[in-house]
Order: C-alpha cells, then structure tokens, then sequence
C-alpha cells in the first residue's frame, strides 16, 4: 500500500475533507509501522494533522477524529528526530511528552 502511493492520496483526502474520519484511521494505523512513519513525514501528514486539530472546533470533525490525529501524532513522533521540526513549521510547538487527560492540551499554538 505505501509502495503504491497510497500516502500522497490519503493525505489529499485529508486536505480536501473527504472522509476524515476514516481516512485518520488508516493514517493512525500507517503511523505505527517504520515504513509508513517514514512516508508520511514525507508527504507532510504532520501539517495535515496540525490543521485538523486548529481547525476541528470550527469545522464538523468529532472530537474521536481530534483524538485520533492526536494518536497518529504521537505515533508520529516515535523514532523520528524530524517530527518536533515539521511540527514547528506547521504551527504547533510540543510541550508535552506523556499522554494528557485531554487530548487539545497537547498542542499549542504559535
């Protein structure tokens, strides 16, 4: 699935609203493995990511949405000396390492 490109079109869906929910999911789940980790911070799901969690109390996402980007987010960052800097360049600055009792307290916003 990652071979084939199915990154690039995920992370189009999430940018163009299309089945967030859904598509979150599978990003959560492509998150976890080294190869999908590697191929998302490639195609810029951390700003996608970011955007969702400003924009979710404006927009119709559910708050399971939010707390599944914050999952992929923290998945994300696992093994990866790149994440901390494409969260930056995206507009959030992590404070927080261990899991917080609300999910929105994780970010914040610069």
């Amino acid at each position: 699935m990652i071979k084939l490109g199915a990154v690039g079109i995920l992370l189009g869906m999430l940018r163009s609203g299309v089945l967030v929910g859904r598509v979150v999911l599978v990003v959560c789940n492509l998150a976890v493995s080294p190869e999908g980790r590697s191929a998302l911070l490639d195609g810029s799901a951390v700003a996608s990511l970011v955007a969702i969690l400003r924009d979710g109390s404006e927009s119709d996402s559910s708050e399971s949405t939010r707390e599944n980007c914050m999952a992929a987010s923290y998945s994300l960052s696992h093994g990866s000396l790149r994440f901390r800097g494409l969260a930056r360049e995206s507009g959030a600055l992590i404070f927080r390492h261990q899991r917080p009792r609300n999910w929105a307290e994780e970010f914040r916003w610069v």
